[in-house]
């Protein structure tokens, strides 16, 4: 049975979670351990672990949700999308950690009231079967 005890450790452990095989929290790694590659900025790699893309987690408190049901753009497209803002101080160190990444200091990203959107779309090629592809921050 969880108990409160446990699971503020757990939220506790998520939120200092720092990396482990593929996965990293930004807000968290060294940023100057983690590279985009041949001046590719949309593709993140740990220099430990050769040129195999990262998977990114951070706690975020939920706005918005279209994992399961992708959410249709305007012109047709689907995207699965997750609109959330980051706690206090892991915001800053999160974007921080991307400008340091992509050596630059200022960049765009999906940002509405605290909020930042995830998202990946689908491949062109047959949208209503293909998996969505890498997640990274839109621009």
């Amino acid at each position: 049975m969880l108990t409160w005890p446990l699971l503020c450790r757990a939220f506790k452990e998520a939120i200092l979670f720092a990396d482990v095989g593929r996965f990293a929290n930004l807000s968290r790694d060294d940023p100057a351990l983690i590279t985009s590659g041949d001046n590719s900025k949309n593709y993140f790699h740990l220099l430990r672990s050769g040129m195999t893309p990262m998977i990114f987690t951070s706690v975020i408190i939920v706005n918005q949700c279209h994992l399961v049901e992708p959410k249709v753009a305007g012109n047709g497209r689907m995207y699965k999308v997750i609109d959330g803002a980051l706690m206090a101080g892991e915001f800053e160190r999160f974007v921080g950690a991307i400008g340091m990444i992509v050596g630059e200091e200022g960049f765009k990203a999906q940002l509405y009231m605290d909020n930042l959107s995830f998202a990946t779309a689908f491949s062109p090629s047959d949208s209503s079967e293909v998996p969505c592809s890498s997640a990274r921050t839109t621009n």
